[in-house]
């Protein structure tokens, strides 16, 4: 009989319990694959002078495959100093230093990033980056529906400023100063037809429901470069935000800002004017006609449950499994390391 492979998640089953569905998510995505083991982050940096053979005690030998979830710093530095084989999961770019993220990206084997802009950052090959969303919408899905009264709804967070990372000072700026500007758009060419709501993740969905429309747009925080300073991200490219995701699976009409998330949109299936509805800013009262124009009321219908399909049956927690397990099998069969730079496990 084969040997099973072992593959070890540095991700707790409950990772961030109680926190944004996506953690929880991806820890169920994770723990699909039958047989993960798991092993705390501080266990392995604490052996970080001799990976090998505390994996090998731990487990009764090495793991093919070892999953971290944004290990940087020391924790990527153990990882990389095994032999197993390193896929390291990433959401973002604006809480580290871009080197220690490039540091890990090039340590790891694979790279299943919720951005592509990293290409756009660096001169470095990165190949073995892929794009993966990490959010579903298991909590999200609805049939789609009609509201007593055609209302837009965004429950997006309007302002925060960037936590300090690696001890570096916050510029103070607000990351979310976009989506500011679309909600004070919004609310004056709406008429009243416009809200902006913050509730808890468990009851959002059923909040939402009260509304017709959602609009969803990206962010565009500040990133470390490197030398202690923070700059702002490219308007070029942007983070495909999960809302993108839950409007349309809660069986709303989703109103999308495409500016930042152009290549996410037409390579996770969405079609102007036929699963969406795009928002630009150089003219946003072309979609707000489209959309309280009553003679488009079946129209609006029929692209509202083309977004519900899209999302049922490409990006539901199913699907997004499916894809996790491909990768992973993927970096299963390559015959040995194909990391782009080995670090040395002491530096600093």
């Amino acid at each position: 009989m084969p040997r099973q492979p072992l593959i070890v998640s540095l991700v707790e089953k409950k990772f961030r319990e109680g926190g944004p569905p996506n953690f929880t998510d991806l820890a169920q995505i994770i723990y699909s694959r039958e047989g993960m083991e798991y092993l705390d982050p501080e266990d392995l940096i604490a052996n970080i002078d001799q990976v090998d053979s505390h994996l090998a005690s731990r487990f009764g030998r090495v793991p093919d495959v070892i999953i971290g979830y944004e290990a940087y710093g020391r924790l990527g530095r153990a990882v990389a100093g095994s032999s197993a084989k390193f896929l390291l999961i990433t959401e973002d770019l604006h809480l580290r230093p871009l080197e220690s993220i490039l540091e890990a990206c090039e340590a790891a084997d694979l790279v299943l990033a919720r951005f592509d802009m990293l290409r756009d950052l660096t001169t470095r090959p990165l190949p073995h980056v892929k794009p993966f969303p990490l959010h579903c919408t298991a909590r999200f899905l609805a049939e789609p529906h009609v509201a007593p009264r055609e209302e837009i709804v965004d429950f997006g967070k309007l302002f925060a400023t960037p936590p300090p990372a690696e001890g570096l000072v916050s510029t103070g700026v607000n990351q979310y100063a976009y989506r500011q500007e679309w909600h004070d758009i919004l609310t004056s060419l709406c008429d009243g037809r416009y809200s902006h709501i913050r509730v808890r993740p468990d009851v959002l969905a059923i909040a939402m429901r009260k509304f017709g429309f959602g609009f969803a747009c990206t962010y565009f925080p500040p990133i470390i470069p490197g030398g202690g300073r923070q700059e702002p991200l490219s308007p070029a490219r942007s983070y495909f935000v999960a809302k993108f995701f839950e409007v349309p699976g809660a069986g709303l009409l989703l109103l999308a800002d495409p500016a930042g998330v152009e290549s996410f949109l037409e390579e996770y299936g969405f079609v102007p004017y036929e699963n969406f509805i795009p928002m630009e800013r150089s003219d946003p009262g072309k979609a707000l006609r489209f959309c309280f124009d009553p003679a488009n009321r079946e129209e609006i219908l029929r692209i509202r449950r083309n977004g519900n399909d899209l999302i049922r049956n490409r990006h539901s927690m199913e699907a997004r499994t499916e894809v996790f397990g491909n990768h992973l099998e993927a970096l299963l069969r390559q015959p040995a390391k194909t990391r782009h730079r080995r670090p040395d496990p002491a530096a600093s």
